[in-house]
């Protein structure tokens, strides 16, 4: 398995979520809007990968 933290804060709130899917990198989403530390993994890193930049893609769409 795969694994990559998608963003690190200082409150030391920490999820892991295991599956990448759509489902995944939602729940990934949401909780790091909210101060988590996100351990995201997966089996597939194609599948990873598509995730983060996916997620990255969609915060810094948010933030502007």
């Amino acid at each position: 398995m795969r694994g990559v933290i998608i963003r690190e804060n200082t409150m030391g709130k920490k999820i892991g979520i295991i599956g990448a899917g759509v489902m995944g990198k939602g729940v990934a989403e949401r909780f790091s809007k909210y101060g988590y530390d996100i351990v995201l993994i997966d089996n597939n890193s194609e599948v990873l990968n598509n995730a983060i930049s996916e997620i990255s893609r969609s915060i810094r769409m948010k933030a502007v």
